[in-house]
């Protein structure tokens, strides 16, 4: 499909001119105007909210942990100690 040309143009005009009235246009040039501002506003504060998201705060950068390897603990052994006799703890009796 090809761009339209200048006479495709103005056709285009001359019917908004004609359903719209000449004193009406500048009023809806002006909404128009004031829609596409908000519209760039929009998408600009989407675009430096979903940069500020992606990375993290000065700070958390400079406190972040650096990774250290982790320590291998050996395995644990089963302990086979016997319980202490309650017969060796009782006090002898006076």
């Amino acid at each position: 499909m090809h761009a339209p040309g200048f006479w495709n143009i103005i056709l285009i005009l001359a019917i908004v001119v004609l359903l719209f009235g000449g004193k009406k246009l500048p009023e809806l040039g002006g909404a128009f105007g004031e829609a596409l501002k908000n519209f760039k506003k929009s998408v600009k504060d989407v675009e430096t909210s979903a940069a500020n998201a992606t990375q993290p705060p000065p700070q958390a950068q400079a406190q972040a942990p650096t990774m250290e390897p982790q320590k291998t603990l050996p395995p644990a052994q089963p302990q086979t100690q016997s319980q202490p006799s309650t017969e060796s703890s009782a006090k002898p009796q006076a």
